[in-house]
C-alpha cells in the first residue's frame, strides 16, 4: 500500500463538505462523515499545499466509509480519482445480429453527484485526496499500528 498510492497521511476528519444539503448537515450533527475535511496531523509519504485536505471517496458501495469525525485516522489515498462514474444504471437492450439473441446491458444514467462537483468548486483552494474504505484506518484497528511501525522500520533503513 505505501509504494501504490501518492499521499500517506495521519489525522482527523473535522466536518462533511456541505453542498447545502440537510442530508449532509445531519451527518455533521451525528458525528459521521464521509467527503470530509481532513486535518492532516502528519505527512508519511506525499506533498500537500496546507493542513487541511478534502478527502473524497471514490464510491458509494460497500468500499465507502462513513468515518467518526475527530477520530484519528491513517489516510491512504491518491491525486487522481481512479473511481468509475457514479449514479444510477439504466438497461440498454442489445441484439446480436447472428442469434438475434437479446442481452441486457447496464450503462451509468448520470456520472455526476452533487458532492462531487461541489468538491471540484474546492480543488483550486485545498488537496483533494482520493480514498475509500481501503484506504482510511482508524487508530483503533491493528493494521492502523501495524502500518505506522512498517513506514517507521522503511525510513530507518532508507537512511542507511
Amino acid at each position: 500500500m505505501l509504494k501504490t498510492y501518492d499521499f500517506v497521511l495521519v489525522g482527523r476528519p473535522m466536518t462533511n463538505i456541505h453542498p447545502d444539503s440537510v442530508a449532509v448537515r445531519l451527518l455533521d450533527n451525528e458525528g459521521f462523515g464521509s467527503e470530509v475535511y481532513f486535518k492532516v496531523e502528519k505527512v508519511l509519504k506525499g506533498e500537500i499545499k496546507q493542513d487541511i485536505v478534502i478527502i473524497n471517496q471514490n464510491s458509494f458501495s460497500s468500499c465507502t466509509l462513513g468515518v467518526k469525525l475527530g477520530d484519528r485516522y491513517l489516510l491512504f489515498g491518491h491525486i487522481k480519482n481512479y473511481a468509475p462514474p457514479l449514479g444510477d444504471f439504466n438497461p440498454i437492450v442489445k441484439i446480436d445480429s447472428v442469434t438475434e439473441k437479446q442481452e441486457i446491458f447496464y450503462v451509468p444514467a448520470d456520472n455526476t453527484s452533487i458532492i462531487g462537483d461541489y468538491i471540484k468548486t474546492l480543488k483550486d483552494k485545498f488537496d483533494i485526496v482520493h480514498t475509500s474504505s481501503c484506504g482510511l484506518f482508524n487508530e483503533r484497528t491493528r493494521f492502523y499500528r501495524q502500518a505506522r511501525k512498517w513506514i517507521k522500520m522503511g525510513r530507518a533503513m532508507n537512511q542507511v
